[in-house]
Formats: C-alpha cells, sequence, structure tokens
C-alpha cells in the first residue's frame, strides 16, 4: 500500500487456482483519491486532442511511478521479433486490472489509458461510480481502447448506483465506459446496462430527475455495505478474492 498526498495506491498480485478459470494471472492496482478541488482541462501527452482533468494527469503520472516495482516486466515483449508475438508476449505477461470508487475510479481511468500505451494489457476492470475526468476526445480515445461495444463491453465497466458521481458538472467533460446501473444503494440486482452519454438510461436518465443525491459510498453488495472501506481481501476486481491467489 503507497500513499501520496491526496491520492493512494494497493498493488495485488493474482492468480487463477485452476487451469480452467477465465481469470488471467496479473497485477491488480486498486486506487484511492480525493476529487480535485477544482476541474481544469489540460492536454493529454499520447493523445492528440485529448483533454483530462490536470490532477488526475499529475496523480495518474505519480501512480504509475510509483507502483513500477508491482507491474510486470513487459520489456520482452517490446523486442519480439514481430507484433504477433509481441501481442501475444502482452496477453501472458503483462496483464493489469484496475479499480476504484469515487475519485480512486478518476485516477484509474487515466492510468488505464497511459499504462495500455507502455504496453500493459487492462484485462475486465470494474470501477464504481466513478466520475468524468476528460473531454469529448479523450472518451472517445478511451472508448476506442477499452469500452468495447455491446453485446460485449469492456474490458473496463463502470458500476454505477443512483445518479452516480456527479462531478464535474461541466459540459465539456465525457463519460465512455459502459454503465452497470443500480437504481439505489439498496439495490440488489442490476437493472440496466447502458451507453456512455445514453440521455435515457441508468444514471443519466436519473440524473434528469428531481431527488436527494444518494450516498456514494454505501451499496447493498458491498462488502459491509460501503463501496468506500475496501480491501485487499474484499471483492472489487469483479471476483471474489478467496478463488484468486493474491499476494502483496
Amino acid at each position: 500500500v503507497q500513499t501520496q498526498g491526496n491520492w493512494g495506491l494497493q498493488s495485488v498480485k493474482l492468480a487463477p487456482v485452476s487451469s480452467t478459470s477465465s481469470f488471467k494471472a496479473g497485477v491488480a492496482l486498486i486506487f484511492h483519491a480525493q476529487e480535485p478541488a477544482y476541474a481544469e482541462l489540460v492536454p493529454l501527452p499520447g493523445c492528440e486532442g485529448c483533454l483530462v482533468d490536470m490532477e488526475y494527469l499529475s496523480m495518474a503520472d505519480a501512480a504509475i511511478e510509483a507502483a513500477r516495482w508491482a507491474l510486470p516486466d513487459c520489456a520482452t515483449a517490446m523486442m519480439a521479433d514481430n507484433a504477433a508475438a509481441a501481442a501475444q508476449m502482452i496477453k501472458e505477461l503483462c496483464t493489469v486490472y484496475v479499480t476504484g470508487h469515487g475519485g480512486g475510479a478518476g485516477l484509474a481511468q487515466v492510468v488505464a489509458y497511459k499504462l495500455k500505451s507502455m504496453p500493459y494489457r487492462i484485462e475486465t476492470s470494474y470501477l464504481f461510480n466513478a466520475p468524468k475526468v476528460g473531454d469529448e476526445k479523450f472518451a472517445a480515445a478511451m472508448a476506442g481502447a477499452l469500452s468495447g461495444a455491446a453485446p460485449q463491453p469492456g474490458p473496463v465497466i463502470n458500476v454505477v448506483t443512483g445518479r452516480g458521481y456527479e462531478w464535474p458538472i461541466y459540459m465539456t467533460f465525457k463519460a465512455w465506459a459502459y454503465e452497470a446501473y443500480y437504481p439505489s444503494v439498496s439495490s440488489k440486482s442490476m437493472k440496466e446496462f447502458c451507453a456512455a452519454e445514453d440521455a435515457t438510461c441508468g444514471s443519466s436518465q436519473a440524473r434528469a430527475t428531481v431527488g436527494e443525491k444518494p450516498n456514494a459510498c454505501s451499496h447493498a453488495l458491498a462488502p459491509g455495505g460501503d463501496l468506500c472501506g475496501f480491501s485487499v481481501q474484499q471483492c472489487y476486481l469483479g471476483w471474489p478474492a478467496a478463488e484468486a491467489g493474491n499476494e502483496d
């Protein structure tokens, strides 16, 4: 576990417990972060025309540097004789999972984009009430790289309750990930699966209604009912920790 100022990182090595498991061995990066004090968009290096929140970008650069000791070494893949061999080696050796809630999910988005270009393979990952962290071009780049398309979206999916994470409110910020939508903090089953920014579905539709802002940390399916108090022993990566070998 590493903490620096307004963000924290927990890294876990994961491995399947049987040869028939669909789960792939890799490293899970679990992020905690405070939401930025104010929203300011700045250029994202390596993504032409893309703008992201300045504080999330700064946190992402620091988090990746802090996580290097835990990340798999992908240098061998970069030296492969051809693109097909490199792709196979990345699949086998460079798998990373990202997750977080609220501000941590915002940080995870920028980290995922940067890691994918290094190149790491981002496997099926779940964000929880993730905020919007970039503009329309960033959202398009993320959707193309990490959102997929129905009926098999992913690898990154945003699990949202009620009206979701409502910061920032500026129209220049856009969502990109498919949304697994739960109507309220007491919901124990998903209501619908929604494309990002679909005004007729999920949290976008809920935000168009008037009502009390929900508690963003509470959720009936979370261990202890609290999404904000997660630890490595809990189920924030889409599978029970007990079914995957893990090591700090």
